[in-house]
């Protein structure tokens, strides 16, 4: 296992540096941030899956809902085969389908019923 750390180590640098210019072009302003006029919540990391990131979605919409809140889900749609931006469901019920929109959205879109998911 140590071995493998130690082979692993000029990846970590590399992305340490990736990230170092890219905050870097942040401050200086060739990347740009969008503001929004409502909350985000972000839910995400790098890790390859797994983690349990869709169910904890679900627990949040819930929460919010609970609080009288009207949340939406945005997804990246991983694996589907459309681009730009796509209505997965109304809240009223799903209106893409796996391909389209990815599996994940899909899946919140029938569970959370009463929430709109878009990709």
């Amino acid at each position: 296992m140590k071995s493998l750390r130690l082979a692993l180590l000029p990846f970590s640098f590399l992305f340490w540096l990736g990230t170092l210019v890219r905050n870097w072009l942040f401050d200086i302003g060739l990347l740009h941030t969008t503001k929004l006029d409502v909350p985000v919540i972000s839910v995400g990391n790098i890790s390859a899956g797994g983690t349990g990131k869709t169910p904890f979605v679900g627990v949040v919409v819930q929460k919010l809902k609970a609080r009288r809140k009207n949340p939406a889900v945005v997804s990246r749609g991983y694996g589907r085969t459309t681009s730009g931006y796509l209505l997965v469901s109304d809240g009223k019920g799903s209106i893409a389908g796996v391909r389209e929109a990815g599996d994940e959205p899909v899946q919140l879109a029938e569970d959370l019923r009463n929430t709109a998911v878009v990709v």
